[in-house]
C-alpha cells in the first residue's frame, strides 16, 4: 500500500521527534528524546554541555552536520589529489611533497604567484 511505503521512506526525524517533544521544553529534555539516544548508555552528556534552549540545540546540531560534511569533502579532496595530477608529474611521490615539486616548475610558480596575488 502507498501509506506503508511512505512510512518506510519517510525520514526518522519527521516521524518521531516532533510528536514526542513538548514545544518550548528545555534543551536537555529535547535532546533526551532525539533519535540516536539508545541503550546501554542512553543520553550521554557527562560534561553537561547541552544548551538550555531547544533552538540553540538545533543550531548546534545543524552546525555539527555541516562541519561533518565539509570534513568528508576535505577527505575526498585529499584522496583525489593524491591520485589525480593532470598538469604536474608527481606520480610516485608522497602527497606531502606534491606542493614542493609543483613549485619547482615554472608553471607551478606562475600559478602560485597568481594565487598569492588573488589573496
Amino acid at each position: 500500500s502507498r501509506q506503508a511505503m511512505s512510512l518506510v521512506l519517510a525520514s526518522p526525524f519527521s516521524l518521531g521527534v516532533n510528536s514526542m517533544i513538548v514545544p518550548g521544553s528545555g534543551g536537555k529534555a529535547f535532546a533526551e528524546k532525539m533519535p540516536g539516544v539508545t541503550g546501554p548508555f542512553g543520553f550521554f552528556d557527562p560534561l553537561g554541555l547541552t544548551p538550555d534552549s531547544e533552538a540553540e540545540l538545533l543550531q548546534y546540531r545543524e552546525a555539527e552536520l555541516t562541519h561533518g560534511r565539509v570534513a568528508m569533502v576535505g577527505a575526498l579532496g585529499y584522496l583525489v589529489q593524491s591520485h589525480f595530477t593532470p598538469m604536474f608529474d608527481v606520480a610516485n611521490e608522497p602527497v606531502i611533497r606534491h606542493l614542493d615539486i609543483v613549485l619547482q616548475s615554472s608553471l607551478g610558480q606562475g600559478a602560485g604567484a597568481t594565487l598569492f596575488g588573488a589573496i
